[in-house]
């Protein structure tokens, strides 16, 4: 929104109405639209304003915008009275993301906002897919691109672990001598079902990358563990 009125009736005539027969101001609308977009763009430019920040700044940019159009408006012989930059229109994609970028800000905490749309997506899946293990593929997605999202906001990139997640636990493989014969290599789940099944005993051999030889299981001790509450084998 601005006003004006002719300061110089001689850079008038000159520049405006030259040979015309007459000139109203709505004659002059279409070429001071054209200077006032051009010294909005030209600002923009120079004052390094993000479009996120633009409704913060209308009035500082109008300011701006009227020192530039006073010498452009000068050349007219036109004097700029006032000058007020009510709003500006941006693409429809440009502003969906500053609706987004407003809406985490009034959110604040990013990761318990994260945390509660994927537990909200993983019921939706629940209902829709009817069965547990579809629902825990898609939390486990959501949880994924959760992390990947969290870093782009937080300035880490997208390669974080997905919302704190542990690690996988540490697995051991040994290899067992059963019945003579090597076998493995077996996880402790494992070598605890052979020893249930009496398949092996504490005196059975065990090797495990690291051990400079075979030894007795009774003799390495998470492996020993494993025979608690295992019975002995009957005699004879």
């Amino acid at each position: 929104a601005y006003a004006y009125a002719v300061e110089d009736a001689g850079k008038f005539f000159k520049a405006s109405v030259g040979t015309l027969a007459q000139v109203q101001a709505i004659d002059l609308e279409t070429q001071l639209k054209a200077l006032i977009v051009s010294s909005i763009s030209d600002t923009l430019g120079e004052a390094n304003i993000s479009a996120f920040d633009l409704a913060a700044k209308y009035h500082e940019l109008s300011d701006l915008v009227t020192k530039n159009l006073t010498e452009k408006f000068s050349f007219y012989g036109l004097q700029l009275k006032q000058f007020i930059l009510e709003n500006i229109s941006l693409p429809p994609e440009v502003e969906a993301l500053i609706d987004k970028r407003t809406g985490m800000s009034v959110i604040g905490n990013t990761d318990q906002y994260l945390k509660f749309n994927v537990a909200d997506k993983a019921g939706e899946a629940m209902l829709q897919n009817g069965g547990l293990a579809g629902t825990l593929a898609g939390a486990g997605l959501g949880l994924a691109l959760g992390g990947q999202i969290a870093g782009q906001f937080t300035g880490q990139g997208g390669n974080l672990p997905p919302l704190n997640m542990p690690p996988p636990l540490p697995t051991t493989n040994y290899f067992v001598a059963v019945g003579g014969q090597q076998q493995g290599p077996f996880g402790l789940a494992q070598i605890k079902q052979l020893a249930m099944e009496q398949k092996i005993d504490r005196d059975s051999l065990v090797w495990k990358e690291g051990m400079a030889a075979w030894s007795a299981a009774g003799m390495v001790a998470e492996v020993a563990a494993l025979f608690s509450g295992v019975p002995p084998k009957l005699p004879g």
